[in-house]
């Protein structure tokens, strides 16, 4: 069995650490009790005892230091080895040197090509393949195997050079049998009799194999639609590895969900069911009679699962809304907090859902509040109600829903004047971050909350007033008082403010010229900053 060798080598670097530790659990006993001694015979000088302890305990822990270290040294080197590669006896001196000039000489390509983390590169060059030809023939196995790894990092630009992985496939060492699957995946040839092939390899004996030829399978996508029946076939079989591997390829291979990827997402095993989600999600709009069993995963217990039924439903835009309503109103509050963050992934595409949104903004529960916001500010859609809701949670308790209901109404637009009361209750809370959020909500109501504007403007902390400045500076163009008010923050205490207003009046153009006399003023300021905003300001007015 496959199993055999590794269990063996696993049992041996067990046996290794526990003699190691016990030898290094001895000495640290050894020397504790010889510390005592020596303390014990010093008795006069109190000082001198305390510094020799001190002394041995360090000899103590850097003996036991050096022999862990030593262990690891002398293990890694071999065993660690033996254990990822069955079929080398022992560790080869050789191999790592050819491993390490294969990585050389595809680190020195051209024009730097090569990924850090292993992406298919676009180019290559023919001396690149002509350098792997003596690697992919080595008597080493390892150097097979590398060869073979990184010849499928070339990825379809090099598909016409797949032939030189067809002996590799029939090669004596599994890992070599299993890189070259791999590889003839990544390379994609069009070539029917690659597809043949990898079938092949799926009968082979070693579990490693089978699931790298299921890999360069979905690698091959849709040219190996023939495969689909052998795949379905294979998510049957025991081992979960091999299932998981099936449900990533059928999700690639298809633009259709077959029965036996959607008989997956109810597998004992929590990477069968988060493959299987995938590869619903790889699929898309293809796979939406699989929405309603994706909506069952929200109550997996497994999070990658329900993180990847989000976004799988997210890819299958709009039609997944429907199923998401009743999840809405009456589901759990986990299922309802994912449900939320479908419709934020689906943005203007799950306006459906409005309604039940907004009744979420009245939930007991805060995190549900904070999601139910951040979905209504993506899928830019409100009525009357949603905007009242919207301001009236700038007051709420929760400090994040405070924030999300603020980016959520800025993206009301218009539709935030029909909230001006609430907005100007919330604009006297004792949070000053609340009553900037609120100022810039203000800015997407239009000219109609000038007023409201105009009473932040005299707010007692700076970031409110300088949020004021902007906003009554965009309102400039409508607001006959947006100029006074800016030439009275001219005078404002924070320099930061005098600046904000002295370049919104630039801004303006002509349209600032009362203002020339207090810029002319501003350019004898004691702060450099709003001397040259004032400068800047008058260049743009003119100067009379």
């Amino acid at each position: 069995m496959e199993c055999e060798p590794r269990i063996l080598a696993l049992t041996m670097s067990i046996g290794l650490q526990i003699f190691w530790a016990g030898s290094a659990f001895m000495i640290c006993k050894v020397m504790r009790s010889w510390q005592h001694k020596v303390a014990g015979a010093k008795q006069g000088n109190r000082r001198n005892r305390a510094s020799t302890g001190q002394v041995r305990h360090m000899i103590t822990i850097s003996t036991g230091v050096l022999l862990y270290t030593f262990h690891r040294m002398l293990n890694l080197r071999g065993l660690r080895a033996y254990l990822q590669f069955p079929e080398l006896a022992e560790f080869d001196p050789a191999d790592a040197r050819a491993v390490h000039d294969i990585r050389l000489l595809v680190r020195e390509a051209p024009l730097g090509l090569h990924s850090p983390q292993g992406e298919q590169r676009a180019l290559f060059t023919e001396r690149e393949i002509d350098a792997l030809i003596p690697c992919l023939k080595s008597p080493r196995a390892r150097v097979r195997e590398l060869g073979a790894e990184e010849l499928g990092r070339f990825g379809e630009a090099a598909a016409s050079h797949a032939g030189l992985l067809a002996p590799l496939l029939d090669d004596a060492s599994v890992s070599v049998r299993a890189a070259a699957a791999r590889a003839v995946g990544r390379l994609r040839p069009a070539e029917l009799h690659w597809v043949r092939r990898l079938s092949e390899l799926l009968e082979d004996d070693f579990e490693r194999v089978r699931v790298a030829s299921v890999i360069g399978l979905g690698l091959l996508g849709e040219y190996a639609v023939s495969a689909v029946p052998l795949l379905e076939g294979l998510a049957q079989a025991k081992s979960a590895q091999l299932r998981a591997a099936c449900a990533r390829a059928l999700g690639m291979i298809r633009s259709e969900a077959p029965p036996a990827l959607t008989a997956l997402l109810f597998d004992d095993h929590w990477l069968v069911r988060e493959e299987a989600v995938k590869g619903l999600g790889r699929i898309g709009q293809g796979a939406i009679h699989a929405i309603p069993l994706l909506v069952q995963c929200f109550a997996d217990p497994d999070s990658k699962v329900r993180f990847w039924a989000v976004r799988a439903l997210a890819a299958m835009g709009e039609h997944s809304v429907p199923s998401l309503i009743p999840v809405l109103r009456h589901g759990l509050p986990s299922g309802r907090l994912l449900a939320c963050d479908t419709l934020e992934l689906l943005g203007r595409r799950g306006a459906g859902a409005q309604p039940e949104l907004t009744d979420l903004l009245e939930h007991d529960s805060a995190v549900l509040r904070a999601a139910a916001c951040r979905a209504l500010g993506a899928i830019v859609s409100y009525d009357e109600r949603s905007v009242r809701l919207l301001a009236g949670l700038l007051e709420d308790r929760d400090m994040q829903v405070r924030a999300a209901a603020a980016e959520a109404i800025c993206t009301a637009g218009p539709a935030a004047g029909h909230a001006l009361l609430e907005l100007g209750r919330a604009l006297k809370s004792r949070h000053w971050v609340t009553r900037c959020q609120v100022v810039k909500a203000l800015r997407a109501a239009g000219p109609c909350s000038t007023t409201l504007v105009s009473q932040a403007l005299d707010d007692r902390h700076c970031e409110v007033r300088l949020a004021a400045t902007r906003t009554m500076a965009a309102f400039a163009g409508e607001a006959r008082t947006a100029v006074p008010a800016l030439i009275l923050m001219l005078h404002d205490r924070s320099p930061l403010v005098r600046a904000e207003a002295a370049l919104s009046l630039g801004a303006l153009g002509l349209r600032a010229r009362d203002a020339r006399l207090w810029l002319k003023e501003l350019t004898r300021d004691p702060y450099g900053d709003v001397r040259a905003a004032a400068w800047a300001a008058l260049e743009r007015i003119g100067l009379e």
